[in-house]
């Protein structure tokens, strides 16, 4: 960290690492920062204090994708699971339990916070559209990605409006 108001003095946040660490992420209210590194942790660090908090641990795979929630009392990430699956996971500072959100079915990944706080959106290997490849003699899985959000609230609007189905009540609101 650099205090920018003491001459650009450099503050070590860390120190004693024995394992490389990733990409830091600051809360929206400046006061922590999320990282991981290669033994596998989710770490939060509180600026002021130092004081380092291990939210989680992966089995297999490194944590590399996480994410604040607005308010700052949320952290999303993703976390393989027994069948190296990735399900998304939610920490909440307050409690300082973690919650899984999606099941270990499907590869999920990418976790981001809506900013009005109602959704969480991610990423998910679910779609499976097989294919022959026109290069070897096996099929081949296209376009499995898509976006999917999950509502933290029981009252969070709907993100999409009912499409009417109906030809008849559409064709009258149209002559109208």
């Amino acid at each position: 960290l650099v205090d920018t108001a003491e001459g650009n003095k450099v503050i070590p946040l860390t120190t004693g690492s024995t394992a490389w660490i990733y990409q830091p992420v600051w809360s929206p209210d400046s006061a922590k920062l999320a990282f991981a590194d290669r033994n596998l942790r989710l770490q939060i660090i509180d600026v002021k204090t130092k004081a380092v908090s291990t939210v989680d641990k992966a089995r297999r795979f490194e944590l590399t994708d996480y994410s604040w929630s607005q308010d700052s009392k949320w952290l999303a990430y993703s976390k393989d699971g027994d069948n190296a699956q990735a399900a998304i996971w939610a920490y909440s500072l307050e409690t300082g339990k973690a919650r899984r959100m999606t099941d270990e079915m499907f590869n999920c990944f990418g976790p981001v916070f809506s900013k009005c706080g109602n959704y969480l959106f991610f990423i998910s290997l679910r779609d499976f559209n097989q294919t022959f490849s026109s290069f070897e003699f096996d099929y081949v899985l296209t376009n499995a990605a898509r976006l999917y959000a999950v509502s933290l609230t029981k009252v969070a609007p709907p993100l999409l409006k009912d499409k009417n189905d109906n030809v008849d009540e559409a064709m009258a609101a149209a002559e109208k």
